[in-house]
Protein backbone atom coordinates (compact mmCIF):
# COMPACT_ATOMS: atom_id res chain seq x y z
CA UNK A 1 0.00 0.00 0.00
CA UNK A 2 1.40 3.22 -0.94
CA UNK A 3 2.44 5.89 2.12
CA UNK A 4 0.53 9.16 2.17
CA UNK A 5 2.14 11.61 0.29
CA UNK A 6 3.96 14.33 2.60
CA UNK A 7 2.64 18.05 1.33
CA UNK A 8 3.85 18.98 -0.21
CA UNK A 9 4.45 16.50 -2.49
CA UNK A 10 8.55 17.44 -2.95
CA UNK A 11 10.82 20.32 -1.24
CA UNK A 12 10.07 23.82 -2.44
CA UNK A 13 13.45 24.04 -4.41
CA UNK A 14 12.37 21.35 -6.35
CA UNK A 15 9.05 23.30 -7.99
CA UNK A 16 9.94 26.24 -10.45
CA UNK A 17 6.67 28.40 -10.06
CA UNK A 18 8.00 30.38 -13.25
CA UNK A 19 7.75 26.80 -15.12
CA UNK A 20 5.01 25.13 -13.19
CA UNK A 21 7.10 22.36 -13.08
CA UNK A 22 9.03 19.79 -10.29
CA UNK A 23 12.73 18.77 -10.97
CA UNK A 24 13.37 14.88 -9.66
CA UNK A 25 16.26 13.07 -10.02
CA UNK A 26 17.31 9.47 -11.23
CA UNK A 27 20.55 7.46 -11.26
CA UNK A 28 21.02 5.31 -14.66
CA UNK A 29 23.56 3.06 -16.15
CA UNK A 30 25.47 3.87 -18.63
CA UNK A 31 23.35 1.78 -20.74
CA UNK A 32 20.23 3.44 -19.89
CA UNK A 33 21.81 7.04 -20.56
CA UNK A 34 22.60 6.02 -23.80
CA UNK A 35 18.61 5.15 -24.23
CA UNK A 36 17.60 8.18 -22.98
CA UNK A 37 20.09 10.13 -25.27
CA UNK A 38 18.69 7.94 -28.76
CA UNK A 39 15.04 8.35 -27.31
CA UNK A 40 14.68 11.20 -24.97
CA UNK A 41 12.87 9.39 -22.83
CA UNK A 42 12.85 6.88 -19.98
CA UNK A 43 11.86 3.43 -21.31
CA UNK A 44 11.27 -0.40 -20.09
CA UNK A 45 14.61 -1.88 -20.04
CA UNK A 46 13.85 -5.94 -20.00
CA UNK A 47 14.22 -7.65 -16.28
CA UNK A 48 14.23 -4.03 -14.91
CA UNK A 49 11.08 -2.32 -13.91
CA UNK A 50 8.29 -2.11 -16.56
CA UNK A 51 5.49 -0.15 -14.84
CA UNK A 52 7.66 3.14 -14.54
CA UNK A 53 10.50 4.93 -12.83
CA UNK A 54 11.76 5.39 -9.15
CA UNK A 55 12.71 9.40 -9.06
CA UNK A 56 14.32 11.07 -5.90
CA UNK A 57 14.18 14.57 -5.07
CA UNK A 58 18.26 15.51 -5.23
CA UNK A 59 21.30 14.66 -7.39
CA UNK A 60 23.60 13.35 -4.15
CA UNK A 61 20.61 11.44 -3.19
CA UNK A 62 20.54 9.72 -6.94
CA UNK A 63 24.20 9.00 -6.04
CA UNK A 64 23.90 7.43 -3.14
CA UNK A 65 21.33 5.28 -4.92
CA UNK A 66 24.05 4.69 -7.37
CA UNK A 67 26.66 3.78 -5.03
CA UNK A 68 24.37 1.44 -2.97
CA UNK A 69 24.00 -0.23 -6.17
CA UNK A 70 27.86 -1.03 -6.27
CA UNK A 71 28.19 -2.28 -2.91
CA UNK A 72 25.80 -4.54 -3.00
CA UNK A 73 27.66 -5.70 -6.18
CA UNK A 74 24.96 -5.29 -8.76
CA UNK A 75 26.98 -3.06 -11.17
CA UNK A 76 30.71 -1.92 -11.14
CA UNK A 77 29.98 1.75 -11.63
CA UNK A 78 28.00 4.33 -9.46
CA UNK A 79 26.66 5.24 -13.02
CA UNK A 80 25.08 8.74 -13.97
CA UNK A 81 22.35 11.40 -12.74
CA UNK A 82 18.98 12.21 -14.73
CA UNK A 83 17.44 15.89 -13.83
CA UNK A 84 13.50 14.89 -15.17
CA UNK A 85 11.23 17.66 -15.62
CA UNK A 86 7.75 17.02 -14.83
CA UNK A 87 4.83 19.17 -15.09
CA UNK A 88 3.62 20.31 -11.36
CA UNK A 89 0.40 18.30 -12.48
CA UNK A 90 2.09 15.13 -13.07
CA UNK A 91 4.26 15.92 -9.91
CA UNK A 92 1.46 16.21 -7.25
CA UNK A 93 0.20 12.97 -9.25
CA UNK A 94 3.09 10.61 -9.20
CA UNK A 95 3.37 7.84 -6.11
CA UNK A 96 5.36 9.17 -3.16
CA UNK A 97 7.49 5.62 -2.20
CA UNK A 98 8.79 6.43 0.87
CA UNK A 99 11.15 8.89 2.62
CA UNK A 100 13.62 6.89 3.39
CA UNK A 101 13.24 4.07 0.60
CA UNK A 102 16.53 1.88 0.39
CA UNK A 103 17.99 4.05 3.07
CA UNK A 104 18.41 6.34 0.81
CA UNK A 105 16.25 9.08 1.30
CA UNK A 106 12.81 10.64 -0.32
CA UNK A 107 11.81 8.20 -3.27
CA UNK A 108 8.90 8.43 -5.55
CA UNK A 109 7.90 6.37 -8.59
CA UNK A 110 6.31 7.43 -11.31
CA UNK A 111 4.58 5.70 -14.68
CA UNK A 112 5.70 5.90 -17.94
CA UNK A 113 2.38 7.25 -19.28
CA UNK A 114 3.10 10.21 -16.36
CA UNK A 115 6.95 10.26 -17.86
CA UNK A 116 5.63 11.21 -21.38
CA UNK A 117 6.79 14.59 -22.72
CA UNK A 118 9.15 14.72 -19.32
CA UNK A 119 12.18 17.37 -20.30
CA UNK A 120 15.50 15.31 -19.40
CA UNK A 121 18.38 16.55 -18.94
CA UNK A 122 22.34 14.64 -18.51
CA UNK A 123 23.58 16.37 -14.72
CA UNK A 124 27.18 17.07 -15.04
CA UNK A 125 28.57 16.83 -11.56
Amino acid sequence: MPQKRPAPNNPPSSYRIDRNEAVFFRRVSKAELESVKKSHRLEPEPGGMERGKHLTTTPELALKWGQRIVNQGWENEIGFVLEVHLSAIIAEEIEFVGAKTDDIGACYFARFDQLEGAEIFEVTL
